[in-house]
């Protein structure tokens, strides 16, 4: 059977139960003009899904360091859990803006001292990472760092607490990361 379809000639046939299409090209070849449209659509929708796959691969690779940052602080927190020290302490619900600040006050009162053990010395390298610090910067308004306290003006708190509100801190980021 034979079908004119769009200045294209298609045969249907069929033997033992296949069906076969067969279209003849040449007609096809003539109507390149018109093809030209669907082709730049195409590129584009190329080109978009492999920024979003960048920006994808980009998070995801955010969201492992965060992970590895959670990793070394419940190691580090478990064992200054007991001691005595009072460190600054940015508060419980830090504003988008202040997260790198408060990062950055974290990281200047963690006690890594020469000598300190393996554990303290990684969770310290993974705050400096540079995804660590892409992975906590939510300020959409660019440098708002006005409104934000700093480190000393933040109360001494005792280890626990500390590692906590860091602990949350990493924890609100991962979860901004992954939703």
């Amino acid at each position: 059977m034979y079908k004119k379809v769009s200045d294209t000639t298609v045969c249907i046939s069929s033997k033992s139960s296949e069906k076969h299409l067969l279209v003849d090209l040449v007609p096809f070849a003539a109507r390149s003009d018109n093809m030209k449209p669907i082709v730049f659509f195409c590129l584009f929708a190329a080109c978009c899904f492999s920024l979003a796959a960048t920006n994808r691969t980009e998070r995801s690779q955010e969201s492992r360091k965060l992970e590895e940052v959670l990793r070394h602080l419940r190691a580090v927190k478990e064992s200054l859990q007991q001691t005595e020290l009072l460190l600054n302490t940015p508060p419980q619900n830090i504003q988008d803006c202040c997260c790198l600040p408060a990062l950055q006050c974290f990281r200047d009162n963690l006690p890594v001292q020469n000598g300190a053990e393996k554990k303290r010395v990684r969770l310290f390298k993974s705050l400096n990472h540079p995804l660590t610090e892409k992975g906590l910067n939510f300020c959409a308004t660019g440098n708002n760092l006005a409104s934000c306290q700093s480190c000393t003006s933040h109360p001494k708190q005792n280890a626990t607490i500390f590692f906590n509100r860091l602990e949350t801190l990493i924890q609100s980021a991962f979860t901004r990361l992954t939703n």
